[in-house]
């Protein structure tokens, strides 16, 4: 399920007949920073907050890959997931300055939560599996919440600019319903190894 919300990045997230408009979730992050509604206004940091919720989905995905027995396939899979990270990440040379970039300290801080958290799996692999389920369960409800509260304020500046309101395209549905999906299902999962063991 995960891997949906995965190809939903790369999705339309901002339908419209305008090919400009046609922008996966990544772009649609970055296009909005050079809107003069968010560049002055309350709506400064929703682009970074929409990065973060993107790269939560990416970490998500790589914790579910821990169902894969191979090893090898499992991180390449994981290595896969990277791959909005990589695509996000700063320009150079701006990338060299990490976190304390005036313009692009939050994208880097974004990709590195991504990075950071692919790499935890090497400790997550060895938790219990209600463990692994909680912390799943955790990552996949901000990287919701994070998405949709970014993605809804994001959308008013176009609803303002290009008098129509515009509707979810296909990429955020894509996205919206892998992560409910997961969310139901690590849910119905915890609730069942409650079942089993009820002291614990």
């Amino acid at each position: 399920m995960l891997g949906l919300a995965w190809l939903g990045i790369w999705g339309v997230w901002l339908p419209g007949h305008s090919a400009s408009l046609q922008q996966h979730a990544i772009d649609f992050a970055e296009w909005t920073t050079f809107l003069i509604d968010v560049r002055s206004g309350d709506m400064l940091r929703m682009p970074d907050v929409l990065r973060l919720g993107l790269m939560l989905a990416v970490v998500a995905m790589a914790i579910s890959a821990v169902a894969i027995k191979n090893g090898w396939v499992r991180w390449g899979i994981r290595l896969i997931t990277l791959i909005p990270a990589v695509v996000m990440l700063p320009p150079y040379p701006q990338l060299l300055e990490f976190w304390f970039s005036d313009s692009y300290g939050l994208r880097f801080g974004a990709c590195s939560v991504a990075f950071a958290g692919v790499l935890a799996c090497v400790l997550i692999d060895r938790l219990s599996g209600r463990s692994k389920s909680f912390i799943l369960l955790a990552v996949v409800v901000l990287s919701f919440g994070l998405s949709l509260w970014a993605y809804v304020v994001l959308r008013v500046p176009f609803t303002i600019h290009l008098g129509r309101m515009f509707g979810p395209g296909w990429g955020t549905l894509l996205f919206g319903m892998g992560l409910v999906a997961a969310l139901v299902m690590q849910a119905i999962l915890i609730a069942r190894m409650n079942q089993k063991s009820p002291t614990s």
